[in-house]
């Protein structure tokens, strides 16, 4: 879960902005906490949405701190602290960095295979640790699993959108949908696993277009070498609208303005993106690697929490 999902839109009021900037830096800080200093520079967007999801649903709120995150220095603002959420978002992004990796190990060839490889090993403790977490915490792991290693059997098979996207959709789907066992509501199992499914797919397909021309050149899947492009953005648009009624059907606790922001504003951002576009791809590739890299850190938390030195300016709203 890297980048794909938008901080609230501008026009959202400065308590929804404030209380979004809290959970990105609340889950920060668990992330140091849970797993290493250098882990905290894992936080993102669509990790900072499951927990936030964790935390509407959750029957009280969670406590905040007066603390600084990313940047010690600061002036103390407020920050999430200790929730059941947070723990199972952190647990969730580390797991997804460490498949991340194992993909890239079995996608590439020859030199390729060393960096991540070697990444991976490094961060094998962690793996190990949120994989316990999330164990402790009764998520399907093993089954998660399994439905993942059917990616290559579906790729043998010349997928298209749908089949391709069918593992990446269910883990999603599992993931926020254990957010109902977790918070002890069990009537949103089914909701949120829809949510989960759609932000999967939609996540899966932007990858695709992206990946486009490196994996033509490195021969690797893709699933528009087996359908067209033209017909993707039908599909992108049936899945924002699964998501956004999902998020409607969710009897949330609270914090339901604040999502349906983000989702919203997010859908603003990738159906203009997301055409499919033959001709536009290689100028969406280079605008993603300019302005869209999933470690960029200080995309949320620099404007309650003093950092600065990233040059960043009202970054909620970027």
């Amino acid at each position: 879960m890297f980048g794909f999902l938008y901080a609230p839109a501008p026009n959202c009021g400065s308590s929804e902005k404030s209380l979004y900037q809290s959970i990105f830096c609340g889950l920060s800080c668990r992330l140091h906490s849970d797993y290493s200093a250098a882990a905290r520079f894992l936080v993102n967007r669509d990790s900072t949405f499951l927990a936030l999801a964790g935390a509407a649903l959750a029957e009280q709120d969670a406590p905040m701190q007066e603390r600084t995150c990313c940047n010690p220095l600061a002036n103390k603002k407020p920050v999430c602290g200790h929730a059941d959420s947070l723990s199972y978002a952190a647990a969730v992004t580390v797991s997804g960095l460490a498949t991340k990796l194992q993909d890239n190990v079995d996608d590439e060839s020859g030199w390729r295979k060393h960096l991540p490889k070697l990444a991976g090993n490094i961060i094998a403790p962690a793996r190990d640790e949120a994989t316990a977490v999330l164990n402790s915490l009764e998520f399907p792991t093993r089954q998660v699993i399994k439905t993942l290693t059917q990616q290559t059997k579906i790729e043998n098979n010349k997928a298209g959108f749908m089949d391709a996207s069918e593992p990446t959709a269910h883990t999603y789907g599992s993931i926020f949908s254990h957010l109902a066992k977790i918070t002890h509501q069990a009537n949103s199992h089914q909701s949120l696993f829809l949510l989960g499914s759609s932000l999967g797919r939609l996540i899966y397909w932007k990858d695709a277009l992206d990946d486009w021309e490196t994996d033509q050149q490195r021969g690797r899947f893709n699933p528009l070498s087996y359908q067209p492009a033209h017909e993707l953005p039908a599909l992108v648009n049936q899945e924002f609208t699964q998501l956004k009624s999902s998020v409607a059907a969710i009897p949330w606790k609270r914090h339901s303005e604040l999502i349906t922001s983000v989702i919203s504003h997010t859908a603003q951002h990738h159906q203009a993106i997301m055409t499919a576009s033959q001709k536009s791809r290689k100028s969406r590739k280079k605008k993603k690697r300019e302005s869209s890299s999933w470690w960029s850190y200080c995309d949320c938390c620099c404007t309650d929490c003093g950092c600065d030195s990233c040059g960043c300016d009202s970054c909620c709203c970027n």
